[in-house]
């Protein structure tokens, strides 16, 4: 593209630092931009990670010897370009002898042009170190002037004789004096034609042309046609340049859009030192605000608030933070107003578009508690968005003025600016399947969620209205998270029901909870009721539950439920004491389950007999390919048991026997078998007497 607006070279090197890591672009035409320095000092940084670009032109641009010499250095290192174009710039002879220093270096260039660059005395020596150096090597750098159709023989002549290099020097310049003038000659049309041709070639900006149009009325060539055809030109030019600028500028505007987008994608977190009462002033973020966030992989909290409270309680709850949870937060916070790009609506919708990945690497969820928060809609949707990704151990409430009383919450009166609220019913419509599952969610888990980060105290959530949601024609629900919440018999058996009907949940979490050394979770009469529903249900892929007391009657009756539900591909009983009597009952699953693929029964008190069946089992299985056994107690009688496992059986990549009072001898039978025979990828044995 012609043109010599003062962004061509900011144009220029954004599309020069995408190369490192383009892999297919072979050629690369730039000529006629106007580039100069910090054209070649982005090559340099750039030629020698690139190795696909082979043909990079750079003619008729302002390169002079500075800016060649960083061409070279990066030319230096680079292995793939092969020709290299510098016609009509202005290198001059120390541009010229820092090519041929190049040329000793680089050994993968073929051809190198340098016509019309003010060569002087260096093209012999140029050519000769080439020569040297690279035989094989294509040197142009003689300097070519098109004949001009002159109308008469003479003028012609006069031309190419007398005024070659005057012409060159005005045309590529710009610069002339009166002697200069004197001594061209005078153009009938034809060689005015055959001049503009030339001056297209020079890709001259247009004060080039108006000084040529200048000369020509000096000469007193006007009734010859030659000044109007040069006016006619020039305005066409200026007409070409004038779309080619706009066609540059909106390209730049959706680089610019699409760099912008890019980084809304990005998850972000600001340091602690940047929580301060201006930032919690107003929910308006400008550029500035932006850059305080850097991206990372996992932020420590986010920080959900009103933003019509008090700024100054804000940093004085922050305060209030105990060092312990400080330390496992660490340097930091997720907070909209930086974290989220305002540099206009696009990004803005993008990165609420994607505030559920952002809250899914979040570790905590810090909740700044008024009466208004949870009269506002955007907090109930951060907080139930949380709870759809983690645990309610991790949400930490800091009271702003005291500690909330019994909470009400209501979706449909929550209070949210019209354009955040439609964009907000989208995402609800995609993750719940609509308001009304939303709210019922909200009215299950939120208030006891907020009553046990407030108290510690053992808060139900509202089984009815879950219930409720899950059975909801229209819920979309595919994590239904009750891990840390005090789920009870009592709550699983009006869960179970719901699991009968719900069509969309595919993992299912219902982790207990310890409070104070004491456990309250589910147990055999619970599980009883659990598998009534899992013998119905066909969706849920993942059951996880850990932590709770179902002892060998409830797995015996999770196991009786897997006879028949084939669909469940991950089961977690950890911390369950099922004891080597459970793994019995879960030792029939494994004769008949066809989707079983992942089975996790630590910490079980499973000891030789329980391992042993297991064992003998997994000989013929062919569908599990991970079993956790850590923190049981198999002894070397159990460990030896596998060995006939990895001989026969090819399916399983992973087993877990941390801590289970293996000795040496039953290490080394395990390891003796894994060499000879087993597939295994990951086998976990620290915590054992070899690993003391």
């Amino acid at each position: 593209v012609s043109t010599q607006s003062t962004w061509a070279e900011e144009a220029t090197c954004v599309l020069l630092n995408s190369l490192t890591r383009n892999t297919s672009l072979t050629c690369l035409r730039l000529a006629s931009n106007g580039l100069a320095l910090l054209t070649t000092q982005a090559l340099k940084e750039v030629l020698p990670k690139n190795r696909t670009l082979t043909e990079l032109n750079l003619s008729n641009n302002c390169l002079h010897a500075e800016a060649v010499g960083a061409l070279c250095d990066g030319l230096a290192c680079n292995g793939g370009l092969k020709v290299l174009d510098l016609t009509h710039n202005r290198i001059g002879e120390e541009g010229a002898l820092a090519v041929a220093q190049c040329l000793g270096v680089n050994k993968c260039l073929t051809k190198v042009i340098l016509t019309a660059n003010e060569l002087g005395t260096v093209t012999t020596p140029l050519q000769t170190a080439a020569r040297d150096h690279r035989p094989a090597l294509e040197l142009v750098v003689t300097v070519h002037v098109p004949p001009l159709l002159e109308g008469e023989a003479t003028a012609r002549r006069e031309l190419i004789e007398s005024g070659k290099e005057q012409w060159q020097q005005l045309l590529m310049y710009e610069q002339c004096d009166h002697e200069m003038i004197t001594r061209l000659p005078v153009l009938h049309r034809e060689g005015a034609q055959r001049l503009w041709i030339d001056l297209q070639h020079l890709a001259l900006n247009e004060t080039a042309l108006r000084t040529s149009l200048l000369l020509c009325e000096w000469q007193g060539v006007q009734a010859m046609g030659v000044a109007g055809f040069f006016e006619e030109q020039v305005a066409t030019e200026r007409s070409i340049r004038r779309a080619e600028d706009e066609q540059w500028a909106t390209f730049m505007d959706q680089t610019r859009v699409a760099i912008e987008m890019d980084d809304a994608v990005r998850l972000r977190g600001v340091p602690e030192a940047c929580l301060t009462v201006d930032l919690f002033t107003s929910s308006n973020g400008t550029r500035d605000h932006f850059k305080m966030a850097e991206p990372m992989q996992q932020v420590g909290a986010l920080i959900s608030h009103c933003w019509k409270d008090d700024p100054h309680m804000k940093v004085a709850a922050l305060d209030r933070l105990e060092p312990e949870v400080k330390s496992n937060i660490g340097n930091s916070f997720w907070v909209d107003r930086c974290c989220i790009s305002q540099l206009n609506p696009a990004t803005i919708h993008i990165g609420i578009i994607h505030i559920s990945e952002f809250m899914r690497c979040t570790r905590y969820f810090i909740i700044m508690h008024s009466t208004l928060y949870t009269t506002r809609l955007w907090c109930l949707f951060e907080l139930a968005l949380f709870l759809y990704h983690h645990t309610r151990e991790r949400v930490l409430l800091l009271p702003l003025y005291a500690a909330p009383g019994e909470c009400v919450v209501d979706v449909n009166t929550a209070q949210c600016a019209p354009a955040d609220r439609e964009v907000l019913q989208t995402m609800i419509q995609q993750l719940w399947g609509g308001m009304e599952v939303f709210s019922l969610y909200c009215t299950a888990l939120i208030p006891s969620v907020l009553t046990a980060a407030t108290t510690n105290a053992n808060a139900k959530p509202n089984w009815r209205a879950l219930a409720t949601a899950v059975t909801h024609p229209e819920c979309l629900l595919r994590t239904l998270n009750l891990a840390c919440m005090v789920v009870g018999d009592e709550g699983i058996k009006v869960l179970a029901d719901g699991l009968k009907v719900n069509r969309t949940i595919s993992e299912l979490l219902l982790c207990g909870v310890e409070r104070q050394q004491h456990r309250m979770g589910i147990t055999s009469t619970g599980a009883r009721a659990l598998a009534d529903g899992l013998k119905v249900n066909t969706c849920i892929t993942r059951l996880d539950l850990q932590r709770n007391d179902l002892f060998s009657d409830g797995a015996k009756a999770i196991a009786e439920a897997l006879m028949l539900n084939h669909t469940i591909r991950v089961l977690n009983l950890a911390d369950n004491d099922i004891g080597d009597k459970g793994v019995k009952w879960l030792t029939d699953v494994l004769r008949v389950n066809l989707g079983l693929e992942q089975l996790d029964l630590s910490c079980n008190k499973i000891y030789a007999v329980g391992a042993k069946a297991l064992a003998d089992e997994l000989r013929s299985n062919r569908r599990i390919s991970t079993l956790i056994l850590d923190d049981n107690g198999v002894g070397d009688k159990g460990a030896r048991a596998f060995r006939e496992v990895f001989a026969h059986n090819p399916t399983l990549t992973k087993l877990g026997l941390q801590r289970n009072a293996i000795h040496s001898v039953g290490l080394k039978a395990l390891a003796e078998c894994v060499r000879q025979y087993s597939p295994l990828t990951s086998l976990l044995v620290h915590g054992n007497e070899a690993n003391a």
